[in-house]
């Protein structure tokens, strides 16, 4: 009974964009949700308010890149060690959280692409977790 919930969830996302040519562009954005479980099933509430810039560079000759970075400041008075808490909170824990990550996509020749993936978090009173991946595509 106590991994059941239904939650119920209103997301605001404004993203403002700026694309001075066709190799860069910036994008700053506000993520406002609200989050809110059935009354019988415990009730609980979560606000999360998430701060994000994103640049990315696109050339033909080197790749694309991306770098991103968002700060969250998330709200929940509630017991953070149940299953309904983890879906709320979307993973992190109430408080201030960080997320940042880079990544890289270039053509190796006809038919093969790279890609290089790097992201972080950290979370209030935890040791930042870091995790990368490589990917080779083959197209054909």
């Amino acid at each position: 009974s106590g991994r059941n919930y239904v939650i119920h969830y209103n997301n605001l996302e404004p993203v403002l964009s700026f694309q001075p040519g066709s190799v860069f562009r910036a994008s700053l954005g506000y993520r406002m949700g609200l989050k809110q479980n059935e009354v019988d099933l415990g009730g609980e509430k979560a606000e999360i308010h998430k701060f994000s810039l994103e640049l990315k560079r696109i050339s033909p000759k080197s790749g694309n890149m991306t770098a991103r970075f968002s700060l969250l400041r998330i709200s929940f008075p509630h017991s953070e060690n149940s299953p309904v808490a983890y879906e709320m909170l979307e993973g992190f824990r109430p408080g201030f959280n960080l997320t940042w990550g880079a990544g890289m996509q270039r053509a190796l020749g006809s038919g093969l692409q790279l890609n290089l993936n790097y992201d972080g978090r950290k979370s209030v009173d935890s040791k930042a977790v870091h995790t990368g991946n490589v990917q080779v595509r083959a197209y054909f």
